[in-house]
């Protein structure tokens, strides 16, 4: 009987990183909608939900560390180096752009 190895699915990094892109959007648009000088109520519940979303950042870390680490179940500190270097395209050019 051959066994199902489903590390292709998503899973909840995936899903945090969407969340925090979303996240991130949406401070865009809150920025833009209080720009607008909207009543004070609306500027009270406005810049709560930005303040909320601002901390999406760690949201994203965590859903990429988690996604790795399921990826890479049989992975082991010795090898990080050469996990780097494979991925060194993928890490730091979009950094250096």
């Amino acid at each position: 009987m051959q066994q199902s190895n489903n590390l292709t699915g998503a899973d909840i990094g995936d899903f945090e990183k969407m969340m925090a892109v979303f996240a991130v959007i949406i401070q865009s648009v809150i920025s833009f909608v209080m720009n607008s000088n909207p009543p004070i109520g609306q500027q009270f519940f406005f810049g709560g939900i930005y303040e909320t979303v601002k901390f999406s950042a760690p949201a994203f870390i965590f859903g990429i560390l988690y996604s790795t680490t399921r990826t890479h179940p049989q992975a082991s500190i010795i090898e990080y180096p050469q996990f780097i270097h494979n991925r060194w395209h993928i890490l730091f050019v979009p950094t250096i752009w």
